[in-house]
């Protein structure tokens, strides 16, 4: 598509990404837009067809602070909902650690772990917790099999292994 054609099919491509429930990619559609005042209409007029909250959480699943921001601002959050939350992040020199508290608090447990494998350093203790309490012991060990191979992580790498083997046991398989 065009630019022009871009811009002037805006809001019928947004339409059209909510209406098959990827409120996420309409999101992500908005998110490229080079021009503020047109992420800001395109915004206001989701904030319209879709439930606030669900706008809110799926901009921050983005983890694009500023979209989530101007996202909680046209759905007409009250800033005492997400202000302290964002700066919370904000805050945060570590990535890999934004992502996961972000995706930790959506409940995306798996995405969470995922992201909590990849903070340097390797927090194993953290890891086996969050892995105990959220049964996400597959995707431990499949994020800690693609990192390269440290004493931290095969550590940590062998107590998910032995977590996940007292579980099938169990559970008798």
């Amino acid at each position: 598509m065009f630019e022009s054609d871009s811009q002037k099919y805006l809001l019928p491509v947004v339409t059209s990404y909510i209406k098959q429930g990827m409120v996420d990619a309409a999101l992500k559609r908005v998110q490229v837009l080079a021009e503020e005042s047109l992420k800001d209409q395109a915004l206001k007029y989701m904030a319209v067809l879709v439930d606030g909250d669900q706008l809110y959480k799926e901009a921050l699943a983005t983890y694009d602070l500023q979209l989530t921001l101007m996202v909680a601002h046209r759905s007409q959050k009250d800033p005492k909902e997400y202000l302290a939350f964002l700066n919370e992040l904000k805050a945060m020199a570590d990535e890999n650690e934004r992502r996961f508290t972000v995706d930790n608090s959506l409940k995306r447990y798996d995405s969470a772990v995922r992201h909590l494998c990849r903070c340097r350093p390797i927090r194993t203790e953290q890891i086996t917790s969050y892995m105990k309490l959220h049964r996400v012991y597959v995707s431990v060990i499949d994020e800690l099999r693609t990192v390269l191979p440290t004493s931290e992580v095969q550590e940590a790498l062998e107590a998910a292994a032995c977590l996940q083997a007292e579980i099938l046991v169990l559970n008798e398989f």
